[in-house]
């Protein structure tokens, strides 16, 4: 049994895509996961299964279209590469360490450093950032209100999925799976 943690893209954001954690849990419970856990109410769970990632990201998906009528993309992560995300820490402790302004890109595949040329070519990307695999840690000097650099126009450009969590949600989940 290994232990997963599913990062739901858009999920209850603006009053779309509307998923109630609790009912989400319940059913996750029900066909056979467990230690189902939620963190916050942006689409972060955790769970047990022996289950691979990709029949866990088709099970979830079929979970969430039957019982709140929608179609959302995630990726899933086991506990090992969470726990390799806050080790990869790129972050510099002198210049970027307000955790509140770092996040992190989940990208849907590996991505080659060459492909990331783009937002250097376009120059509208202030923002640090630090391509590791399927990976992007960006620093949002600015904080993500005001930036351009956001995962819809990482998507546009690179044509995969991402979904982004700030630092400390992904500080809080490794805590999570450790306990």
């Amino acid at each position: 049994m290994n232990t997963y943690i599913v990062f739901l893209k858009g999920v209850n954001i603006g009053g779309h895509n509307r998923v109630k954690m609790d009912i989400l849990k319940k059913a996750l419970e029900e066909r056979e996961f467990e230690h189902v856990r939620t963190y916050i109410n942006s689409g972060n769970l955790i769970l047990r299964s022996t289950q691979e990632k990709e029949t866990i990201t088709e099970q979830v998906a079929k979970i969430i279209q039957a019982n709140f009528g929608i179609q959302v993309h995630m990726i899933v992560k086991t506990a090992d590469e969470l726990m390799a995300i806050t080790a990869k820490d790129p972050f510099s402790t002198e210049t970027e360490n307000d955790h509140a302004r770092r996040a992190v890109v989940l990208l849907s595949e590996r991505v080659e450093p060459v492909r990331m040329q783009i937002f250097k070519d376009e120059g509208k990307v202030i923002e640090n950032y630090y391509l590791a695999g399927d990976l992007l840690f960006v620093y949002y000097h600015n904080g993500f209100a005001k930036t351009k650099f956001t995962t819809d126009y990482i998507e546009r450009k690179l044509r995969i999925v991402t979904t982004a969590r700030n630092w400390n949600t992904i500080l809080k989940l490794t805590e999570m799976i450790r306990n």
